[in-house]
């Protein structure tokens, strides 16, 4: 019959035990949502877990007579215990009278719910013959270029960029053309920012989480965007959608240690290797390679202490 080894307060038998402390052997992992809709995400085990968001960008504005706004990205979402959300950015004014008040800049998006919390950057205004640069989102993705002379604006850059303003001189009046004018539309604001890490007690293992991304806003458009009797139509690029993104350190020492003594400590058996033992605060991956098994008293967080102090002085004992 295989001996149990009674480790006492500050008395080990000399044998081979390693005690590996957490997360010394810890792997990354990722998941990232980056087209629009709603998702379903199980929680895995792991260490740690950190989650970004980011809204989607607002469009830019478009130029021309009846020429609209760009329209407003959605908020993306991350439903945890504490929800993130990073809201999507304004979409950007068209300019239709080729007056000098061009088109104004989206303003960016809000956040909350992270530790981190950061409102997207703001569309620039159309300024002469020069549509609004899109808005960047907070370490995402860029504003988009606003057209320049006879261009439609550029899309923003993933995640979150708004998209720039389009712009044309005065034949893109049409029936409202003003002499010696200019069209810019402005750029559309970027998406929000919301970052948060978390640990298992905080967002339990197992539990189901519904994922939201945004759609970044369309860029506005007029009837017509080439040459024609009514005049040149330039739109504005588009804003760029929203991501969620999920990274996480999966514990390389997922197996408990087996409970012994109606739980007043652990047994390690012989020849075993990476156990988890976690109890009173210690965090610990625990191998055997000796033949002696053993019984780790945990009563109390003292009991459990006097184990862990005592180990470094035994040989053939690595603690990490």
């Amino acid at each position: 019959m295989r001996r149990l080894a009674f480790v006492r307060l500050f008395y080990i038998p000399l044998a081979a035990v390693f005690i590996f402390a957490l997360p010394a052997a810890l792997f990354a992992e990722t998941r990232t949502y980056s087209s629009p809709g709603t998702y379903s995400f199980t929680v895995p085990s792991y260490s740690t877990m950190t989650v970004r968001v980011w809204g989607a960008g607002g469009g830019g504005g478009a130029v021309g007579f009846l020429s609209s706004n760009g329209l407003a990205g959605t908020a993306s979402r991350f439903n945890g215990p504490t929800v993130l959300i990073a809201n999507g950015g304004q979409g950007g004014q068209s300019d239709q009278s080729g007056t000098s008040s061009s088109g104004a800049g989206g303003a960016g998006g809000g956040a909350s719910g992270g530790s981190t919390n950061t409102t997207g950057g703001a569309g620039v205004s159309g300024s002469s013959n020069i549509g609004g640069r899109g808005g960047n989102a907070p370490s995402g993705g860029s504003g988009g270029a606003g057209g320049v002379y006879y261009a439609h604006g550029s899309s923003g850059g993933s995640p979150g960029g708004g998209g720039g303003g389009g712009a044309c001189t005065s034949i893109c009046g049409g029936a409202v053309a003003v002499s010696n004018a200019v069209f810019a539309g402005g750029g559309g604001g970027a998406g929000g920012y919301a970052s948060r890490t978390f640990s298992p007690a905080t967002l339990s293992p197992g539990s189901v989480v519904t994922i939201v991304v945004g759609r970044g806003g369309s860029g506005g458009s007029a009837p017509n965007d080439v040459d024609s009797d009514a005049g040149y139509f330039y739109n504005g690029g588009a804003g760029a959608h929203g991501r969620v993104v999920i990274e996480w350190t999966a514990d390389a020492c997922p197996t408990p240690l087996e409970t012994v003594a109606g739980g007043l400590g652990f047994r390690l058996a012989a020849g075993i290797a990476d156990r988890k033992l976690n109890k009173h605060g210690t965090n610990a991956c625990v191998s055997n390679s000796g033949t002696l098994t053993y019984f780790i008293p945990a009563r109390t967080s003292a009991e459990l202490q006097s184990f862990m102090n005592a180990i470094s002085r035994l040989f053939g004992v690595q603690a990490n």
